[in-house]
C-alpha cells in the first residue's frame, strides 16, 4: 500500500524543485535553453564553412566609437565657433561654400547663394 502511493507522489515531489531549477538556470524557460542550443549550432556550422551570418554574430560585434568621435567633435566645433544663442541677436545665415555668416539682408545678394532668375 506504501508502495502505490510513494511510486505516485514521488514524481510530484521531485517535478517541482526541478521546475524551480530550470528556471534558475533559464530565466526565459526551456525555451530559452533550445534557442541557445541552436544558436550555438548555427555558430558552429557558419564558422565551420566560413560563413559570416550577422544575425548570430551581432551580439558579439564590438564598435570602436571612431565615428561617434568624428561626430561629436564637429558638433562641440560647431558650438565653439557659435557666438552663443542669443535669441534677440539678428537672424544670420552661414553660407555652406565659404562660411561667411550674413543677415537675413546680405544673403539674397551673397554670390554663392544668389538664385538667377532663368533657374527657377
Amino acid at each position: 500500500m506504501l508502495g502505490e502511493t510513494l511510486t505516485s507522489v514521488l514524481p510530484l515531489l521531485a517535478l517541482g524543485p526541478l521546475l524551480i531549477l530550470n528556471l534558475y538556470f533559464y530565466p526565459g524557460g526551456t525555451a530559452e535553453a533550445n534557442f541557445k542550443l541552436r544558436d550555438k549550432f548555427l555558430r558552429w556550422v557558419a564558422k565551420r564553412h566560413d560563413i559570416l551570418v550577422p544575425s548570430l554574430v551581432a551580439d558579439r560585434r564590438v564598435e570602436t566609437g571612431e565615428a561617434d568621435t568624428e561626430l561629436i567633435e564637429g558638433a562641440e566645433h560647431s558650438v565653439v565657433e557659435a557666438e552663443g544663442f542669443d535669441v534677440l541677436s539678428e537672424p544670420a545665415v552661414t553660407c555652406p561654400v565659404c562660411g561667411q555668416t550674413l543677415s537675413l539682408e546680405e544673403a539674397p545678394e551673397h554670390e554663392h547663394l544668389r538664385v538667377d532668375a532663368g533657374s527657377v
